[in-house]
């Protein structure tokens, strides 16, 4: 089957059904969409609803603490003047109100009878519904302003309660004798001049007024009602709405008593009777809270209206979609056929030139003019073949040079009586800067080179064996080394590019003498290593690395006398600076460490130990520098 036939199968396959589904997930998703978006209208309205409820309920309910506090200042004045007119001090003069009294002496009667101006002026400022300035006295005086229609009577039973109170004290509600209304009563005591109590005044409040105060400030269709949470349960004062608690969610009638009991406000949603309602509620005084309820589904109407409304608008506009759909099929059918056409012929171009180039072909070009991607494909792939076959030039010319830095390095240990050496680099690259040699001087002579350039790849890999064809020029001798490595420092700072320098440790050993002769040129110190006494001494010089100043000059230093078995480690900075996957570096105690425990062993074994050690330290970390090691151990103390 032809691959322009299979491409127009493919796309066909490719974009109907997905044309078909995304009609159809289109469809599901703007019902979806309808039915989110009403949930979310009604969470937002009813979040809206209840935030106001309560704020509205809360600003209410600080309202009316202001009136109580205005009438605990009244009852507090009323309580003034009642001590001032016992005490012979007559109220200032008003209009007056009418007074009924009873009981005490006749003086008494007539003393509380002459507060009625008194009362009027303080029913005037009040400008509110106060059913009854009322005056008991422990004598039995007992004096109501005004006077009620049917007599005074005998003084309520509530009042030894606001007598027993320390101060001003709010009893009720309370059934009024004489109107029969539910009414607060807020008492302050009455004192003589010594201080002792006497007697009780009060105002009296109809909880009616407070809950049409309330009403005033509560728009819209929520109810409010005075209710309060005793041991008894939820009772209702006052409410606009009889049936308030009638077949109410008994669980959250419990969670909002125990709101109440505890003096906290709050907001729940119950169920009333079968209807949904939202309760905002906040605490007055006195274990009386103001409620405004509202049906939920009062707050949510807005949201219903708006999920007909989009029900609606989204039933025509997927008569739409599917009616789109259906004119573009034929039309999708007649691309198909065109697309694979134009994508068919710059397929076959690449195809022919990809299989030239896998025959080894590297003058394979395309020559594609379709104006889109596989044009910009079939140009990088002109691009790309010239590129490769340098590539593989330079693999083939990296691999040369890496067999050829190889076999620069020693092959084999040396064969020098005393001495048991063992010496390797790993190159983190290709090629590398690390170098390691070692002399055969004599039948117990030896000289041992190793030395890092700075940087890696090909640049330090030629600095590296130009230094080594120099120090083969020159072999080392013990009291010439300073002298030759000048010669071979002024050679590099002649031809060595600028920038690139090499640092040097190069020593000879004479087991005859037991003396160790070296020269540092800026390199790693070396480690010598004494068994018998199990201490680490460094080998260091003063001197700077090659190809940096033609005017330097170096210093040969020696030391003897060392015992057999005695260790001597040379390396470069690749060792010490190997790190963990932490970043935390390899270091010299631990070097010093492992060369303690394997000291014993030969030196091959003891490269080993540490190379497995710097392994085990990096894990699957790439190592980030060469690491070159170079042991040399006096003979007698091997294993």
């Amino acid at each position: 089957m032809p691959i322009r036939a299979k491409l127009l199968v493919l796309l066909l396959v490719i974009a109907l059904p997905p044309l078909l589904a995304i009609a159809w997930f289109d469809q599901q998703a703007a019902r979806r969409l309808g039915i989110e978006l009403s949930e979310r209208a009604r969470t937002l309205l009813q979040a809206r609803a209840t935030e106001e409820m309560l704020l509205t309920v809360r600003n209410t309910a600080h309202l009316l603490q202001s009136r109580q506090d205005v009438l605990e200042i009244s009852v507090r004045l009323q309580a003034r003047g009642v001590e001032r007119v016992l005490r012979d001090v007559l109220p200032p003069e008003a209009e007056s109100v009418t007074v009924a009294t009873s009981g005490g002496s006749e003086t008494e009667r007539g003393r509380l009878a002459a507060l009625a101006p008194y009362v009027a002026r303080l029913r005037l400022d009040l400008a509110e519904p106060v059913l009854w300035h009322r005056v008991v006295l422990d004598s039995g005086a007992h004096a109501v302003f005004p006077a009620p229609p049917d007599g005074i009577g005998a003084p309520p039973e509530w009042w030894p309660r606001l007598r027993d109170a320390a101060d001003r004290s709010w009893v009720g509600p309370l059934s009024d004798p004489a109107t029969g209304r539910q009414v607060m009563v807020i008492g302050e005591v009455v004192r003589d001049r010594e201080g002792r109590t006497i007697g009780v005044t009060s105002v009296e409040i109809p909880v009616s007024a407070v809950l049409e105060a309330a009403q005033q400030q509560i728009p819209g269709q929520a109810a409010p009602a005075l209710v309060m949470a005793d041991a008894q349960g939820l009772r209702v004062l006052a409410a606009s709405e009889t049936a308030l608690l009638e077949n109410a969610d008994e669980t959250v009638l419990q969670a909002v008593l125990a709101d109440m009991t505890a003096g906290n406000a709050g907001v729940r949603r119950l169920d009333v009777g079968g209807q949904d309602s939202i309760w905002a509620y906040h605490p007055i005084d006195g274990g009386v809270y103001l409620l405004s309820t509202l049906s939920f589904a009062a707050v949510t109407a807005e949201a219903m209206e708006t999920e007909v409304f989009l029900a609606e608008r989204i039933e025509n506009l997927q008569m739409v979609a599917w009616g789109a759909v259906a004119l573009f099929i034929p039309l999708l059918v007649v691309l198909a056929v065109l697309a694979s056409r134009h994508v068919t012929l710059p397929i076959a171009q690449l195809n022919d030139a990809a299989r030239r180039l896998m025959a080894g072909d590297f003058e394979a070009r395309t020559n594609i003019r379709s104006g889109d991607e596989l044009q910009a494909l079939g140009r990088l792939f002109n691009i790309m073949v010239p590129q490769l076959r340098e590539r593989m030039h330079m693999r083939d010319s990296l691999a040369l040079a890496q067999g050829v830095q190889q076999n620069l390095l020693p092959a084999r240990p040396p064969r020098v009586q005393g001495f048991d050496v063992a010496g390797q680099s790993i190159y983190c690259d290709e090629t590398g800067g690390d170098y390691y040699d070692w002399f055969e001087l004599g039948p117990r002579r030896l000289a041992v080179a190793v030395g890092d350039v700075s940087g890696h790849g090909i640049a330090a890999a030629l600095l590296m064996t130009t230094v080594r064809a120099l120090l083969h020029a020159r072999r080392p001798e013990a009291g010439r080394l300073a002298e030759q490595l000048e010669a071979i420092n002024r050679q590099l700072v002649t031809d060595a590019h600028a920038g690139r320098f090499m640092t040097l440790f190069m020593t000879v050993l004479d087991d005859e003498t037991r003396s160790i002769h070296w020269v540092g040129a800026g390199h790693e110190p070396a480690l010598l290593y004494d068994p018998l006494t199990q201490r680490f001494r460094e080998v260091d010089g003063p001197d700077i690395p090659l190809g940096v100043d033609m005017d330097w000059h170096y210093t040969e230093l020696s030391s003897s006398g060392w015992a057999e078995g005695t260790v001597l480690l040379l390396g470069t900075d690749g060792v010490r600076e190997t790190r963990s996957p932490g970043g935390e570096m390899f270091g010299r105690d631990r070097l010093q460490d492992v060369l303690r425990r394997n000291a014993g062993k030969p030196a091959q074994d003891i490269l080993d130990s540490i190379l497995a050690a710097l392994r085990d330290f990096r894990a699957k970390g790439v190592p980030s520098d060469d690491v070159t090691l170079v042991v040399v151990k006096a003979a007698g103390g091997a294993g």
